[in-house]
């Protein structure tokens, strides 16, 4: 199959393969936007997917003008991204698959695929209150359970669902999606999921245990005890420590990484080799990255204690690469 190329090359593709959906219904193709594409509670996925915001975004990204679509922070103005599969089982989720391929090459804006990658915040409910999250706790609207349902028949063309919160496993509906997803009629779905790693019961467990995962990331944000205490108030450190041991090894059973993500900010940037040395004893993978937002002024960070950190985790990191191959950083907007 042919795929005529544009003289300007496509940096991110996912104004053409992504819909991320907040808590209070608002879309858009990334975290990163600068503006949103609609709301699943006034218009359905079909009409936001080829509305004018969405055609907006590919306008723009095809033409090399970012700047009016993406918030300069995005690490994949560093990184680039990587959403391409080797094989699918499923006949419909490949032919969905090679026509959005066919129409990022031809810079359509107006497309025949459907949304491949797919995110959810569902809820901004969370067990614990973190000094830095942005979130507003006393915001109490969550997606309803008819969003959910209308999901049913992109379960065909759907290559990755990233579950997020607040914290994803104390949100029931996000529970109730992910232990009623049909996985073995739809092989080609993958489920990423960001906790908090609290809660580690044995039914949790087992909602992951029956799902395809392509990874999971354990937020904790600190090396020591009293720093994780300050940070993520109403938390306690052992016991997220032995969920991520937990998870680990689930994801060792199931194939897929575990991360322990580490959120940098003016109270924990003098941990940042630590909690790679920590990672690392765990056996799984770090990822860093700025803290979002000016809540109580976490993102005032020292830059010379910034710079420090930064070279300190980086030489430990490319130091044990054979041992952690996908650790990375994602500093890049504030060093």
């Amino acid at each position: 199959m042919s795929r005529p190329k544009s003289d300007i090359p496509v940096f991110c593709s996912k104004p053409w393969t992504s819909f991320e959906v907040e808590h209070d219904g608002t879309v858009t193709p990334c975290c990163m936007a600068r503006f949103s594409c609609g709301n699943v509670g006034q218009q359905s996925v079909e009409e936001i997917w080829n509305g004018d915001a969405y055609q907006k975004f590919r306008r723009c990204m095809a033409s090399g003008e970012r700047e009016k679509i993406c918030r300069p922070e995005c690490p994949r103005l560093r990184d680039g991204i990587d959403d391409s599969v080797a094989d699918g089982e499923n006949a419909a989720f490949m032919e969905n698959y090679e026509r959005n391929l066919d129409e990022i090459e031809q810079r359509a804006t107006v497309l025949e695929s459907l949304p491949r990658i797919w995110k959810t915040c569902g809820s901004t409910l969370c067990n614990l209150d973190c000094i830095m999250c942005y979130q507003d706790r006393d915001d109490r609207r969550s997606l309803p359970v008819s969003f959910f349902e209308s999901l049913v028949p992109f379960f065909s063309t759907m290559q990755e669902v990233q579950i997020i919160g607040g914290e994803p496993f104390a949100i029931r509906r996000l529970r109730q999606f992910m232990c009623d997803f049909p996985r073995e009629r739809y092989p080609d779905a993958r489920f990423s999921i960001v906790s908090n790693g609290t809660l580690h019961d044995d039914k949790t467990l087992q909602i992951v245990r029956d799902l395809r995962v392509s990874w999971m990331s354990i937020s904790m944000d600190a090396a020591y005890e009293d720093t994780y205490a300050r940070i993520r108030r109403g938390g306690a450190f052992e016991k997220t420590l032995a969920g991520v041991r937990k998870w680990i090894e689930v994801g060792r059973d199931g194939g897929f990484p575990v991360h322990m993500a580490f959120t940098v900010m003016r109270d924990n940037v003098d941990e940042m080799p630590m909690f790679a040395e920590l990672a690392h004893q765990l056996g799984a993978d770090v990822l860093f990255g700025k803290v979002f937002g000016t809540k109580a002024d976490q993102h005032r960070i020292d830059p010379q204690a910034l710079r420090r950190a930064t070279t300190k985790t980086s030489d430990f990191i490319e130091a044990l690469k054979p041992q952690m191959p996908l650790a990375r950083l994602t500093l890049s907007s504030i060093t």
